[in-house]
């Protein structure tokens, strides 16, 4: 189709789409065809498809992957299965999908080190690229690491589509994890320059997101092309309705099916499915039969089947839009023969159809489907279905039970009131910890929300609540959620209560992104951190080391300077004597930022050097980073122009190196301020001018970035400032 005319293609695509006539969204198929020639051409992006249920957007973009499809390129379809999906799922069919085809050899050289991460995602890539073993996720910071993990896409995608172009259809995004969502965000802004054309189908109107996942969706419009489909045209209807009949359609009809359905293509399809079935299409009655939407009208489609045909769809729906054979023999009540009679009967009616390719499987025709029969079942039906359907899938997943955590969850948190509590908890905790080590934060909140709602019904298990309570606070904090404070004092106030002083304690350091802000004394966590301090005791330990740390930080804007060089040292001591490297480098680290100041640059400085020594043998990425932007601080105090012009330099390539685009962003702000510093004042302003963007674009997106020190930095050059030394430790506060 290359030499053809725009016109033409969409023509060709059009009468080539499949047996159900595609019927009113020719200006829509071109646009997007566009789209795809231009991520042909090299000019990749992300195309929004938005539009109510049953508007057309999957139809659409179906048409789009045929075309896609003849013209060479790679297409993967994936779509969002809500909560009982795992975290990243739709990344998860995307990395599948991007890697089957391509030989080893390519993978190794082309993917470098982020292969690793891609692990995080499809873990059976491990036979295939040997890479070095992923760490835990616990102890990672958050930021980083999910920034590795979403440049790892990014340079997949930059690999397969130097092959061929790529399009990728993600249908159903409101259905999406907001960790998924936070991806999608990060790598829309990355396609500018690679064949890859990304289309997402999505509802207009979704409520219940987060202030997060709109802002996420907010930046994915900005750095696509947005797309509404309204509904069909009379003109469009009338086509329809000839598709169906053969024959001429009558004005009123039209009419009639237009102002009933609003052009919407599952509600006129629906409406002609009935009036052909009574034999009404031409004599159709006074009022179409869809007296309460679509969702009436599918109740009608379901009235020929039997009842247990009926009883096997509705544990169907509760499964969820797809569901395995498998899961469903076992949670039906009545033998396989039955269950395959159901699934025939409802195949011949249109309402389930088998997924291509994948044996076993099913899928309803519309999600509307789905939703019609799980609302109109009884709440005390849907109940015992989801815990059926719980112990079907422990049944199914026996031996493999980590790898589907969030799916058995959500469906014994659903059966929570008339089920096994404990199950319930246990398996939404176990799934949030999992989430938490896959860095899928938000999808780890949401888990530990659901438990700790359920386990408050018995009113009676504190230690247990205590415990949720950190992990949901971890999570918050991590997915950089404010209410994370909130909930950290929620944890200490039941472990307070009884007596669990370790949870107490890693609550208090909870408190630390919140704490440190220029110029202000957290009097609060300083308390806290005190507090946790008397009641885990004076013995050796990291967490002692660690709480000592935080203290002396936290302590960093008071006057009692002796206090934190004494906390730091008492820190470092103990770290020394434990022996333990990790260990080591956290005391050194808050070491040196809280006792930083021009009377201890000599001492920072060989913190410093032995920081880099002990990061470089652990490969901690975090803390090096942290620890060479410190660095450039103090060589600048120093009044060291020529060693922090070095410190930057190395601060840049070790930010391309780890891929963080957070200290990319430092460096330049470093550069600026050394120019201020030697009175550049133009230079340091076209930096900042050159660097804006990019801070923005990292400020503006879902992913938390400190920015404390550029505001210093522009009052600093734009307004005029006093204390240098004030300027510069507030700077060092404000690093990450």
């Amino acid at each position: 189709m290359a030499g053809h005319r725009p016109d033409e293609r969409v023509s060709a695509v059009a009468d080539a789409s499949g047996a159900r006539p595609f019927v009113g969204r020719v200006r829509e198929l071109r646009e997007l065809i566009e789209s795809f020639e231009d991520a042909r051409g090299g000019r990749g992006g992300v195309h929004l498809v938005l539009g109510d249920p049953g508007a057309g957007k999957t139809r659409l973009a179906g048409a789009l992957a045929e075309h896609a499809g003849v013209a060479g390129a790679h297409v993967i379809w994936t779509r969002g299965w809500g909560r009982a999906a795992p975290a990243y799922w739709p990344w998860v069919e995307v990395v599948r999908g991007l890697t089957q085809d391509l030989d080893v050899a390519t993978l190794r050289r082309e993917l470098g080190c982020a292969a690793a991460q891609l692990l995080r995602l499809a873990p059976e890539l491990a036979e295939r690229l040997a890479p070095p073993t992923l760490p835990s996720g616990e102890d990672e910071d958050s930021d980083v690491a999910r920034f590795a993990l979403f440049d790892a896409l990014v340079a997949l995608l930059r690999v397969r589509s130097a092959r061929s172009p790529v399009l990728i259809v993600m249908d159903d995004l409101q259905a999406v994890d907001e960790g998924s969502l936070i991806a999608l965000d990060f790598v829309s802004r990355m396609l500018r320059d690679v064949a890859v054309l990304l289309v997402v189908t999505a509802q207009e109107r979704v409520p219940g997101w987060t202030r997060d996942a709109q802002l996420a969706l907010q930046n994915i419009l900005r750095s696509g092309r947005r797309l509404a489909l309204g509904g069909l045209s009379r003109d469009d209807v009338g086509r329809l309705i000839e598709s169906k009949s053969g024959a001429p359609a009558c004005p009123a009809l039209v009419e009639a099916v237009h102002a009933k359905t609003e052009g919407n293509p599952l509600f006129v399809r629906e409406v002609l499915a009935l009036l052909l079935a009574e034999g009404r299409l031409e004599d159709p009655p006074a009022e179409l039969p869809l007296p309460d939407g679509v969702r009436e009208t599918i109740r009608r489609r379901l009235e020929p089947l039997g009842r247990h045909e009926f009883a096997t769809l509705e544990l169907a729906a509760i499964i969820g839009r797809a569901f395995a054979l498998a899961t469903l023999e076992r949670a039906a009540p009545f033998g396989r023969d039955r269950v395959l009679d159901a699934l025939d009967a409802a195949t011949d009616l249109g309402l389930v159809e088998p997924v291509p390719d994948r044996l076993g499987d099913y899928r309803f025709c519309h999600v509307l489907i789905r939703d019609t029969l799980v609302s109109g079942m009884p709440i005390a039906d849907r109940l015992n279905a989801h815990r059926v359907v719980g112990e079907a899938l422990e049944q199914v997943y026996r031996g493999a039970i980590e790898a589907h955590l969030p799916e058995i969850a959500h469906h014994f948190l659903c059966a929570a009131s008339r089920g096994d509590i404990g199950k319930a908890v246990d398996y939404a905790e176990r799934a949030a910890r999992r989430a938490l080590e896959a860095l899928a934060f938000e999808q780890a909140a949401d888990l530990f929300e659901r438990a700790l709602a359920v386990l408050e019904r018995t009113d009676t298990d504190v230690p247990r609540r205590a415990g949720l309570l950190l992990g949901l606070g971890t999570a918050q904090s991590r997915a950089g959620r404010p209410a994370a404070r909130a909930t950290f004092e929620a944890a200490v106030s039941a472990a307070r209560s009884i007596g669990a002083d370790e949870i107490l304690a890693r609550a208090a350091l909870g408190f630390a992104p919140f704490a440190l802000t220029p110029g202000y004394v957290d009097e609060a966590h300083v308390a806290l951190l005190g507090e946790a301090l008397e009641r885990i005791g004076d013995a050796d330990a990291a967490l002692r080391v660690s709480l000592l740390g935080s203290l002396a930080v936290a302590l960093y804007w008071s006057d009692a300077a002796e206090r934190r060089a004494a906390l730091a040292r008492e820190a470092l001591e103990m770290a020394r004597r434990l022996g333990d490297e990790p260990t080591l480098v956290i005391a050194l680290s808050s070491a040196q930022l809280a006792t930083s100041g021009p009377d201890t640059t000599e001492q920072g400085l060989a913190w410093l050097d032995e920081l880099f020594a002990l990061t470089a043998r652990t490969g901690e990425t975090v803390m090096s980073l942290a620890a060479h932007s410190r660095h450039v601080d103090v060589l600048l105090e120093l009044g060291d122009s020529a060693g922090a012009s070095r410190a930057i330099e190395t601060l840049q390539r070790l930010a391309h190196e780890s891929r963080d685009p957070r200290i990319a962003a430092f460096a330049w702000l470093h550069r600026a301020r050394r120019a201020a510093l030697e009175g550049q004042m133009d230079e340091a302003e076209r930096i900042l001018d050159d660097v804006a963007p990019s801070v923005a674009d990292l400020t503006g997106s879902t992913v938390p970035i400190t920015v404390a020190s550029q505001g210093v930095l522009l009052t600093w050059l734009r307004h005029g400032a006093g204390d240098i030394v004030d300027l510069v430790r507030g700077y060092a506060a404000g690093s990450p």
